[in-house]
């Protein structure tokens, strides 16, 4: 079986590359740390990895259940895999559990309590950004308390869309889920995963990827950075529009 593959693709034109640690001692690799989501398959032995890559069979992985999005990182051993037709890691580690909602189609778009800015989303950690099972794995930044906790949203409305290219908005929000009086105030960097799959199906438009009868959707992200006169003030999160597909 070859060895995996390392890709790179483009989220808001940049490229990514995301690498592994081929030890010259031995015939394996320790892959950086990535989303995943965690799923059953019987025929590989029970719980594997989505990931970018592929699913990869993660039988150790014990503490986790099917649905679960984590960051994870892992070695392949070429020498020790007891399948010919898929990849067993091993030595995974969960990084971080990564929360994770369901993006909301409103009629009209509101932001109501969700006014927790975010400062940026656009240079952070590109490796934790990616869209996996339908889910999409963001990464935020904001000037807070140390132990704030917060909860994120996402939200677009089919009429919210520009009808020339069928491009929709989408709106991520957040707000305090606790509040700290006395504290350190500290940059804070979070990650959330979106399921994005019923809006996909809902407001995409027919296509067929690998040979699967599937939707598409194309989008235009934008985070809530305040206010100004009352009205709430958005920033693009990329500079060309971000293509996302499901099967049916």
């Amino acid at each position: 079986m070859k060895k995996l593959v390392l890709i790179s693709f483009l989220i808001t034109g940049i490229t990514l590359l995301f690498t592994g640690c081929l030890n010259t001692e031995g015939n394996y690799q320790i892959l950086p740390p990535v989303p995943a989501v965690v799923n059953y398959n019987s025929l590989k032995g029970g719980n594997t990895l989505l990931t970018c890559w592929s699913e990869i069979a993660a039988p150790g992985l014990s503490t986790h259940s099917s649905g679960d999005c984590i960051i994870v990182q892992f070695k392949l051993d070429y020498d020790n895999q007891p399948a010919s037709n898929y990849y067993t890691a091993t030595e995974v580690t969960v990084i971080e559990d990564v929360e994770h909602s369901l993006a909301r189609i409103e009629d009209e778009i509101s932001v109501g309590d969700f006014t927790f800015p975010i400062e940026d989303m656009a240079v952070i950690d590109y490796n934790y950004i990616t869209f996996l099972d339908g889910k999409y794995f963001l990464r935020f930044k904001h000037e807070g308390m140390k132990n704030q906790l917060i909860e994120y949203r996402m939200l677009t409305s089919p009429n919210d869309k520009n009808e020339e290219n069928g491009t929709h908005n989408v709106y991520l929000v957040a707000k305090k889920k606790n509040e700290i009086e006395d504290g350190t105030t500290t940059t804070l960097i979070n990650s959330h995963a979106f399921d994005m799959k019923n809006l996909i199906l809902n407001l995409g438009r027919d296509t067929v990827k690998d040979n699967i009868n599937s939707k598409y959707l194309k989008v235009d992200l934008k985070f809530f950075t305040g206010k100004e006169e009352d009205e709430p003030v958005f920033k693009d999160y990329n500079s060309t529009s971000i293509e996302l597909i499901v099967h049916k």
